[in-house]
């Protein structure tokens, strides 16, 4: 299957060690849920009381129809809902973190995958400040030299994250005054 391939090469052991940071019975969100691999290891570790998984499955810059242009990017988001069915604590959101923000409670987490353009990243980072309670956790995906976009805005945002892990999720435990 398709969707097998295309994230087949995934490094679990990164996002694992960064769940293993997260403390228990959290209410977070999920910016970018793909096929729901992320999202599944989330619910997983029982750490999870709730996860919105934001997404507005449609491949806007044409960036999966250029790589697999015998595919619909509906597939995607099938793969996502056969691959989280079974799960109760997970509310999916079919709109951007922007869209979302007003209707989602405090938070104690948010991950950051979705589009990996600078613009992008650094807007679903304000947008998530403003959900997250005082000493929450922002984190995402893809702090590496092939999105150089998310490095910078996590770098302006932040100066540096607390922490980078072997899948380029990086980490940021915000202070009581951020």
């Amino acid at each position: 299957m398709i969707l097998t391939k295309m994230r087949s090469g995934y490094n679990t052991q990164g996002l694992l060690d960064l769940i293993n940071q997260l403390p228990s019975d959290i209410i977070m969100a999920e910016i970018g849920c793909y096929t729901g691999q992320s999202t599944e290891l989330f619910l997983k570790s029982n750490k999870v009381k709730t996860l919105y998984a934001i997404d507005i499955w449609e491949d806007t810059l044409d960036l999966f129809k250029s790589k697999w242009p015998d595919h619909s990017f509906s597939e995607v988001e099938e793969a996502f809902d056969k691959r989280l069915q079974d799960f109760k604590n997970v509310v999916k959101l079919k709109m951007t973190m922007k869209e979302a923000k007003d209707s989602l409670p405090l938070l104690d987490f948010v991950y950051i995958d979705g589009n990996h353009h600078y613009e992008f990243v650094k807007e679903d980072i304000k947008n998530s400040l403003g959900k997250l309670k005082p000493n929450g956790i922002i984190s995402g995906h893809d702090y590496c030299t092939e999105s150089p976009g998310a490095i910078k805005a996590v770098n302006e945002m932040f100066g540096k994250p607390d922490k980078v892990f072997s899948d380029a999720s990086w980490f940021v435990k915000l202070k009581n005054n951020e």
